[in-house]
């Protein structure tokens, strides 16, 4: 049963969201495809302009406000928590995806037929619903498409300097404590940097 811990949308469920008009912050890992129309999305201080084709991802705990959205542009975005991953899977995998770490484009366009493929997957999830296995496996399926896209978009070069390890080590510390500690001392404390490093 995967519950709560996931749901597909589209335009209809975000039409009735009346929050979604200020700065939010959400406890699910996010992924949404873009069908119509033009957004611009925010995630921390960066905006993002999206279009047809255009797939946004945000991971768990940042801040976002969608600056332009009249709400009825088409659109399949899946939101699931760790929980949603049961065995075969680990749930920590989603940490080691370059798509949801903060700081990163938080959006690619796709190709024509990258567009075709991403929507094939996502129908198929729409229509799973009689194994709670064979849509995890399914959801994995569209991340690794989405990740494998975003690596050969933005390059596969992932510096090892000291800024990338305190990046990789505070996104599995969130992974881990994000539904507990909301404080950036906690997280500061935890990778021996002050908070004010930690902020920037």
């Amino acid at each position: 049963d995967t519950g709560s811990n996931f749901v597909l949308a589209t335009e209809k469920n975000f039409q009735n969201t009346d929050s979604l008009g200020s700065p939010y912050r959400s406890y699910f890992y996010v992924v949404g495809l873009l069908h119509d129309s033009d957004c611009i999305l925010r995630v921390g201080f960066r905006d993002f302009v999206l279009k047809k084709g255009t797939v946004t991802f945000v991971g768990p705990g940042l801040v976002r406000l969608w600056v332009k959205n009249d709400w009825k542009a088409k659109n399949s975005t899946i939101l699931f928590s760790p929980e949603f991953f049961k065995h075969p899977f680990h749930n920590n995998f989603l940490i080691e995806y370059g798509i949801f770490r903060s700081g990163i484009n938080h959006t690619i366009q796709l190709t024509v037929s990258e567009y075709k493929y991403a929507t094939s997957l996502l129908e198929l999830i729409k229509n799973e619903d009689s194994d709670g296995r064979i849509k995890q496996g399914l959801v994995f399926s569209y991340l690794e498409f989405i990740n494998f896209v975003y690596l050969r978009h933005w390059g596969k070069s992932i510096s090892s300097n000291k800024n990338q390890n305190i990046t990789n080590d505070f996104n599995k510390l969130l992974n881990t404590y994000y539904q507990e500690q909301k404080e950036v001392s906690f997280y500061a404390e935890k990778l021996n940097v002050s908070p004010k490093n930690l902020s920037e």
